[in-house]
Parts: C-alpha cells; sequence; structure tokens
C-alpha cells in the first residue's frame, strides 16, 4: 500500500527515546508502527472501521487516540507535536470521508 502522510513521534516523549513511533496514513487504512530491538509491531484500522479520533493536546505535544467500530482497544499514538497532531486528525477525516464515499458509489452500482 502506498504511504500517503507519514508522522513520527518525537524522541522526547516517553518510549520514544530509542524507537520513536510511526503514524502512517495509508491509502486504504491507518497504521501504527511500534518498533523494538527485535521486534516490530503494527496495528491497523482500515478507514470505513474508524468510530471516532480525538487529540489530547499538551503543552508542546498531543496524545491521539483512534477507536474502531469493532470495538478494541483504541490505537494509541503519541508524542506528536500538536500542530502535527492537528494535522493528522484532518487528513485522516479527509481519507475516512473519501473511503466512505467510494463505498457509497459501489453499493449503488
Amino acid at each position: 500500500m502506498p504511504v500517503l502522510r507519514e508522522f513520527k513521534a518525537s524522541r522526547w516523549t516517553r518510549g520514544n527515546l530509542l524507537f520513536p513511533d510511526i503514524l502512517r496514513l495509508e491509502d486504504d487504512c491507518v497504521v501504527r508502527v511500534k518498533r523494538g530491538w527485535f521486534s516490530s509491531d503494527e496495528e491497523s484500522i482500515a478507514y470505513p472501521r474508524i468510530a471516532s479520533m480525538r487529540v489530547l493536546s499538551g503543552f508542546i505535544f498531543a496524545q491521539v487516540l483512534i477507536e474502531s467500530s469493532g470495538g478494541t482497544d483504541p490505537m494509541e499514538f503519541h508524542g506528536l507535536t500538536n500542530g502535527a497532531a492537528h494535522e493528522a486528525h484532518e487528513f485522516l477525516q479527509q481519507m475516512q470521508a473519501k473511503s466512505l464515499g467510494q463505498q457509497a458509489t459501489q453499493g449503488t452500482t
């Protein structure tokens, strides 16, 4: 899948010193990548399955919570600057609207 946007957490935030988390907005889903010394953990949610997205802004950094309609735990991403978090939020809303619009047109044909 082509990556449309990628946001990397600041190394100055909790848990991101050596391996900063990555939030990727791909063509059909949002992906959170958490790397470690010998492993990588990827979590993804398809745009139509996103129930809500919340940005908790702090003084400098923000936390992003993305909840799926499947009832699982929300995808948590912390360490983005406030500006990057709001940019990711806007872009995610655009991609979600685009994917829902494509589903509606596919259902009518």
